[in-house]
């Protein structure tokens, strides 16, 4: 089933069913109070107290309007109340501070009733706002205007009061678009579901400012695409960072080596030999032979050599750099998401499609794996 808090979508519809006056009072109470800007501790004891004397003065059934009534009676105006309902709470105007700050509350206080009032403005039957059926949903006006955010801040504190008094209808609770909720209400949100064994499925938009620190305390993030660089570099701060080896250096030389050379040399020799006839006294005769040479050599050489040569090098350095870094989460598809896993032993980092059409491609089985 499906409810739209706006118009006729809410008519009939009781979101206080099943709640004490004690619940109430501090479901309201806790919704105005809870702003995103700041601790307003004074702001919501006031509230509670007040909503308290008003549920516990009325006679019919609790709205806003009668609500913001009664609110405007302890600032001793006027409301669309029974008389007994009037007197009980005239009796409780001396417990109120009328001092300028408690009455510029109560006024405040009246207003966002109103507020609320507009929205759901029926008087409530037995429709609940929690079914059993197997999916409910439950959507509120777009934009950023106060009475948005007033309404999902109530029905945080009606989910929160369903789920510690075990009656959520199902295990499992998706909230789109929670950033605006503030990080001390999304905390509280999750440590509700946690006690009542609810899987709680936020829906982020921006995780910035308290929010960053509240990612992953449920076990499971899913990063998406993001549009915005701080948005990006947040998401791969919370992916992490490793140890790899990078090359850091690449050295390139190139070299060629000419020679080119030569040589001469030229050699001329002279010989000359004689031979005398021997006498029989032992003296030298007359000459019998003559013989005379002469050479000459001449040598020329030349040398000729060339190479080429060329080195490279690279150097590699162990670094610490993020994982998947924030220009790959900018240019990432649509569909596709980065799933991190804290739940079990060890830490878990996957990419995953949920692309629709892969399951019309070739080779899918029509069945899920068991």
């Amino acid at each position: 089933g499906s409810v739209h808090l706006t118009g006729a979508g809410a008519a009939g519809l009781n979101l206080f069913a099943g709640l004490s006056a004690r619940d109430i009072a501090e479901c309201v109470g806790y919704a105005a109070t809870s702003r995103p800007d700041g601790d307003h501790r004074e702001e919501r004891a006031l509230a509670v107290d007040v909503l308290r004397m008003v549920v516990d003065a009325l006679d019919g059934p609790v709205t806003f309007a009668r609500l913001a009534a009664g609110v405007r009676v302890l600032c001793q105006g006027t409301g669309e109340l029974s008389p007994p309902e009037l007197d009980r709470l005239a009796a409780h105007i001396v417990d109120v501070d009328q001092n300028e700050w408690a009455a510029r509350q109560l006024r405040l206080l009246a207003r966002q009733l109103e507020l609320l009032h507009d929205v759901v403005a029926a008087t409530p039957t037995e429709r609940p706002l929690w079914t059993d059926n197997a999916v409910s949903l439950i959507a509120t006006d777009g934009g950023r205007h106060d009475r948005k955010e007033l309404v999902d801040r109530l029905l945080v504190q009606l989910a929160q009061r369903a789920m510690d008094s075990r009656g959520w209808p199902g295990g499992l609770l998706v909230v789109a678009g929670a950033d605006h909720l503030g990080a001390t209400t999304v905390q509280a949100l999750s440590e509700h579901a946690r006690h009542a064994g609810v899987r709680l499925i936020l829906m982020i938009d921006q995780p910035q400012g308290d929010l960053e620190k509240s990612a992953g305390t449920g076990g499971v993030v899913c990063i998406m695409k993001m549009y915005n660089h701080r948005d990006a570099t947040i998401a791969a701060e919370f992916i992490g960072k490793g140890h790899k080896f990078v090359v850091n250096q690449i050295t390139r030389q190139l070299g060629s080596t000419f020679t080119d050379g030569g040589g001469d040399s030229f050699a001329a020799n002279t010989g000359q030999s004689g031979q005398n006839k021997q006498r029989r006294s032992g003296t030298t005769g007359r000459p019998t032979g003559l013989s005379e040479s002469r050479g000459h050599t001449w040598t020329g050489t030349r040398t000729w050599s060339a190479a080429d040569n060329v080195s490279t090098s690279t150097g590699t350095g162990r670094v610490y750099e993020f994982t998947v870094e924030p220009a790959e989460i900018l240019g990432m598809p649509e569909t596709l998401f980065i799933l991190v896993d804290n739940s079990g032993r060890g830490r878990r980092v996957l990419t995953a499609d949920a692309n629709p059409g892969i399951c019309l491609r070739d080779r899918v089985s029509a069945t899920p794996a068991p």
